[in-house]
C-alpha cells in the first residue's frame, strides 16, 4: 500500500500544502496562499493548484483538506447522538451561534464540530471541476490528537485525562475519557481566557493525567501548582508536519470520524436528481405492469367462467329441446334455424306464449290447507315450477300439519323451517315444488294463433 498523501491545510487567513511520501515530508516553497473573500473562488483555486506539489493534479491519490481550529466551533454531545446531519445542525443551533442552513457539522467521538459553509463549499466545487476527487475535509486537531494518543499510552487508558497541545499560534485543549474525546476547545496563544477556562476544567473534572505538547513551560508550572488532585503531568514533544502527515496516512479510508465531507461539502452527483426520477419512474412502471397483468388474469378468468357456464346451459337446453340428437358445433346457428322454422309454421314473429293464469295454482294451494289450523299467511311466491311461502302459526306442530296438507294436495314440500318468536307465535318458511300437472300444463301450453 502506498503511503503517499497530499494535505491542504486551510486557515482563516491562508492555506498551505503539505505532501508526505513515506517518512519524508515535503513543503513547497510557497508556504502560504492568502485567502481573500473578495476574490472569486476560481482565482483562489488556480493559486492553490499552481502552488501544489508535483503530481497533485495528475495523481489519483486522495487529497485531505485540513481545517485549522480558528475556522471551527465545537460543542459536546449532551444528548443522544443525532441520526442525521440535519438533526445535528438543528440541535447545534441551541448550543452554538450558528444557522443550520449556512453551516456544515459532523461528530468527532462525543463532540460535534461545525464550520461555516462559505467560502469552503465554493472552493471544493472548483476543485471538483478540476477533476480532483477523493477529497476529505477534517480538522487539523483530529490528527494532532491522534499523534498524542499514539505517543502516550496513559492518555488512552486513563478514565479522565487532558491533552493540551500547541499547534502554531493555537493551543488545543482535549478532554478525554479512556482515549475518547468528550470535549474540545481551541484558544489563541495570547488569549486571556485560556488560563481561566483551563483552571475551571481542572477544578470541575479533576483529571488523572494531563499531557502537554509544545512550548508550554509557563503552563507546566501553573499546572504543577495544585497538588491536591495528584494529577500526573506528562510532557510530549511538539507535533509537527510529519506527525500530522503520518496520522493522515493512518486514518485515510479507515473511518469517517470527524469528516466534514457531507452536507454542502458533499461530493456532487450531477445525475442524482435524474436517478431519483428514474427510480420512481421504473418503480411506477413495474407496479403498473403488475397491476394490469393481475387485472387481466382475473378478467380473463371471470369471462372464461361465464362462457363455460353459458355453453353448458346451451347444451342442456338443446338436449331438452332435441332429445337423442347429437349436439352440433354451432348451437347458436341451430337455435336460429329452429326459430325461423317455428315462425314459418306458426306465422308468429314474436313466438310469445299464452300467459299461464296463477289462479288455478293458488286455488289448489289454498284448498290443501287443513281448515282446523289457525294461521297467518305472510307471503306466497310462485316462480316456474317452484313456490316459496312464509307465515305464522301458534305451534310447531301446526307448521308440520300445513306441510302434510300440501303434500296430500300434490305439492312436493320438504320439512318447514320454524322459529319461536313469541309465546303463541311460531314463524315458518317453506320452499317446495308445484304439482306435476300444473308445471306440465305450463310447459305444454300452445301459443294462441292469430
Amino acid at each position: 500500500m502506498t503511503t503517499e498523501t497530499h494535505l491542504l491545510i486551510v486557515g482563516r487567513q491562508a492555506a498551505r500544502w503539505l505532501a508526505s511520501s513515506g517518512e519524508s515530508v515535503l513543503c513547497p516553497p510557497q508556504t502560504g496562499i492568502p485567502i481573500d473573500l473578495a476574490n472569486q473562488p476560481e482565482d483562489w483555486v488556480e493559486q492553490v493548484l499552481s502552488a501544489a506539489p508535483p503530481g497533485v493534479v495528475t495523481s489519483s491519490q486522495p487529497i485531505c483538506i485540513l481545517l485549522e481550529s480558528d475556522l471551527l466551533l465545537s460543542s459536546p454531545l449532551c444528548r443522544q447522538r443525532p441520526l442525521t446531519n440535519e438533526q445535528l445542525l438543528i440541535s447545534l443551533e441551541d448550543q452554538l451561534p450558528i444557522q443550520a442552513e449556512n453551516w456544515v457539522a459532523t461528530t468527532w467521538d462525543h463532540v460535534a464540530i461545525a464550520v461555516h459553509a462559505q467560502p469552503l463549499a465554493s472552493y471544493l466545487a472548483q476543485l471538483e471541476e478540476r477533476r480532483l476527487r477523493n477529497l476529505d475535509v477534517r480538522p487539523v486537531a483530529a490528527f494532532v490528537l491522534d499523534a498524542a494518543l499514539r505517543q502516550t499510552k496513559l492518555l488512552r487508558t486513563a478514565k479522565s485525562s487532558f491533552c493540551i497541545c500547541q499547534q502554531g499560534s493555537q493551543i488545543e485543549w482535549f478532554r478525554l475519557q479512556f482515549g475518547r474525546l468528550v470535549e474540545w476547545r481551541s484558544f489563541s496563544h495570547s488569549s486571556p481566557g485560556m488560563r481561566l477556562s483551563g483552571r475551571i476544567w481542572l477544578e470541575d473534572h479533576r483529571p488523572q493525567v494531563v499531557g502537554l505538547s509544545g512550548q508550554l513551560d509557563s503552563l507546566d508550572q501553573w499546572l504543577a501548582q495544585p497538588k491536591q488532585d495528584q494529577t500526573h503531568v506528562v510532557k510530549m514533544p511538539e507535533f509537527g508536519s510529519r506527525d500530522i502527515a503520518s496520522a493522515a496516512i493512518r486514518k485515510r479510508g479507515k473511518n469517517q470520524n470527524a469528516n466534514l465531507r457531507l452536507g454542502q461539502f458533499a461530493e456532487p452527483d450531477p445525475w442524482n436528481s435524474l436517478r431519483r426520477l428514474e427510480r420512481w419512474a421504473l418503480t411506477s412502471a413495474w407496479l403498473s405492469t403488475i397491476c394490469i397483468c393481475v387485472a387481466l388474469v382475473q378478467l380473463i378468468s371471470f369471462y372464461q367462467q361465464k362462457a363455460d357456464t353459458c355453453a353448458q346451459r346451451q347444451t342442456e337446453l338443446y338436449q331438452q329441446a332435441f332429445p337423442g340428437q347429437p349436439i352440433p358445433g354451432g348451437l347458436v346457428a341451430r337455435w336460429e334455424s329452429e326459430l325461423n322454422k317455428r315462425r314459418a309454421i306458426t306465422f308468429d314473429s314474436s313466438l310469445s306464449q299464452k300467459p299461464l293464469s296463477v289462479l288455478p295454482c293458488l286455488h289448489r294451494f289454498l284448498a290443501a290447507i287443513p281448515v282446523e289450523i289457525r294461521f297467518q299467511l305472510d307471503r306466497i311466491e310462485l316462480r316456474g315450477d317452484s313456490f316459496r311461502t312464509s307465515g305464522t302459526v301458534r305451534q310447531h306442530t301446526d307448521a308440520g300439519r300445513l306441510v302434510a296438507g300440501w303434500g296430500n294436495g300434490g305439492f312436493d314440500v320438504p320439512a318447514p323451517r320454524t322459529e319461536q318468536t313469541g309465546t303463541d307465535r311460531v314463524q315458518w318458511e317453506i320452499e317446495g315444488r308445484l304439482p306435476t300437472s300444473i308445471s306440465s300444463d305450463s310447459s305444454t301450453s300452445q301459443p294462441r294463433p292469430r
